[in-house]
């Protein structure tokens, strides 16, 4: 087995990935998932694709892809029925072990982003690997898009992994705001509130 990299940042470019295709886990979400495999009709587009991302199908070889609506669940907070809330540590765990993710190899994300709300399911699944534990995740600059663009290739068969063994260790509390700490960002009360409200905004991504 080769050795896992050490991922330069929270975001690699296309060089970096090609160079450590076999060596990391590559998941993809999109809203269109016709356009993972193919093929795909013009009145499919997701609204508002860029142009480079018209008619563009496929994902990065190895690609899994990740079903976008098991990024969130409804949740009763307050006595109030909450869609959008981050997943239970257990569904989130069996998520990530139903896409193949290894506890112990880097997570790269390459969504096509044809849209913002790609974009942000993107960035929540980072997000998430962050908070259930696993930092070794990172984003593909430019997404499938900046991948097809470099010239490198697109596979257009559904990709799917072995079971992986990720699992849920620990949450971190700190990356997320409650009510109260809201309450106090809303109202101007307090101090660090700056710090807060990006807290409390990471968890819309």
């Amino acid at each position: 087995m080769n050795q896992s990299p050490a991922l330069p940042g929270p975001v690699v470019d296309t060089d970096w990935l090609a160079a450590h295709l076999d060596e990391v886990q590559v998941l993809d979400v999109r809203m269109e998932p016709r356009s993972y495999a193919g093929p795909l009709c013009p009145e499919d587009e997701p609204l508002f694709a860029p142009e480079p991302l018209r008619g563009l199908t496929g994902h990065v070889p190895g690609a899994v892809a990740v079903p976008w609506k098991r990024l969130s669940e409804k949740r009763v907070e307050y006595g109030v029925e909450v869609a959008g809330m981050r997943p239970q540590p257990e569904s989130f765990q069996a998520l990530m072990q139903e896409c193949g993710v290894d506890a112990d190899r880097p997570v790269v994300i390459a969504g096509r982003c044809a849209n913002i709300k790609e974009l942000a399911a993107c960035t929540r699944l980072f997000w998430l690997l962050r908070y259930f534990g696993h930092d070794a995740v990172a984003l593909l600059d430019g997404g499938v898009a900046q991948w097809a663009k470099a010239g490198l290739p697109l596979e257009h068969e559904v990709v799917q992994p072995a079971r992986g063994n990720f699992e849920v260790k620990t949450t971190r509390t700190e990356l997320v705001a409650d009510l109260d700490q809201v309450r106090q960002v809303v109202t101007g009360g307090g101090t660090g509130s700056c710090s807060m409200l990006a807290r409390w905004m990471s968890i819309l991504v």
